[in-house]
């Protein structure tokens, strides 16, 4: 029922047609609405869908967000991930997002059509490449970043502690880029990106934060990589 291509009776017809450039990554919203995000700017010519844009499952339209490219300075949305309130979590090269400060990562209250920093924001840096949030409702991102909340140990990767308001380092961080992050069924916080020596002596391209400490799989029996880890998923058997 997503209508992503119509038979008209005489042919086929793309609904969802009028992005104008990239598209970096889709996700899907609780109530079955689909969202954009990328270096585009403009959703089938729908104001405020600048880098970022929703297809209405009801309204079968794109619909903008508040986003323009005069209230906002964006070179790309990199990253999008729903909490379990629905509301929406983003992440990329940008500052001041809809004119609220947000720099690099910032949150979308979907049903108040509202956007707002997350903590005292990322510094130090350029991009935020992805996002993940745990089964606890934690929020973690990785990208190319060495400050968050004005600590200097987040380098590269963060995670978002709601009581304190603001962004924690895991351990001292990486040494290098983070480009994917997904949580393994057990629990266990995939990361994969350019860095090296993740647990201090191995732990090449990928590794795991078992909570306390960067682990790698070479402890599993696995052979070290030899390039950058871009994107990380689980088949149905949690392999």
């Amino acid at each position: 029922e997503g209508h992503w291509c119509e038979w008209t009776g005489s042919q086929y017809v793309n609904p969802l047609a009028g992005i104008n450039g990239d598209i970096a990554d889709i996700k899907e919203a609780p109530n079955g609405d689909i969202y954009i995000c990328g270096n585009f700017t403009s959703a089938g010519d729908v104001t405020g869908t600048y880098r970022i844009a929703r297809w209405s499952k009801a309204n079968q339209a794109w619909e903008g967000l508040g986003v323009t490219s005069t209230n906002s300075i964006i070179d790309i949305i990199w990253c999008m991930a729903f909490d379990a309130n629905g509301d929406l979590y983003v992440g990329g090269n940008f500052t001041d997002i809809a004119g609220t400060g947000a720099n690099y990562v910032a949150k979308y209250n979907v049903a108040a059509g509202t956007w707002s920093k997350v903590g005292s924001g990322i510094s130090g840096g350029t991009s935020v490449y992805t996002i993940a949030i745990s089964p606890d409702g934690t929020i973690f991102i990785g990208g190319r970043f060495d400050t968050a909340g004005g600590n200097t140990n987040c380098n590269y990767i963060a995670y978002f502690d709601k009581t304190a308001n603001n962004w924690r380092p895991l351990s001292t961080g990486l040494n290098d880029y983070v480009y994917a992050l997904k949580f393994a069924p057990d629990g266990r916080l995939l990361i994969g990106g350019n860095f090296t020596n993740a647990d201090g002596a191995n732990g090449d391209y990928i590794c795991w934060w078992d909570g306390s400490a960067f682990k790698s799989f070479a402890d599993l029996g696995a052979t070290e990589l030899n390039n950058p880890v871009i994107s990380i998923d689980i088949n149905p058997n949690d392999s």
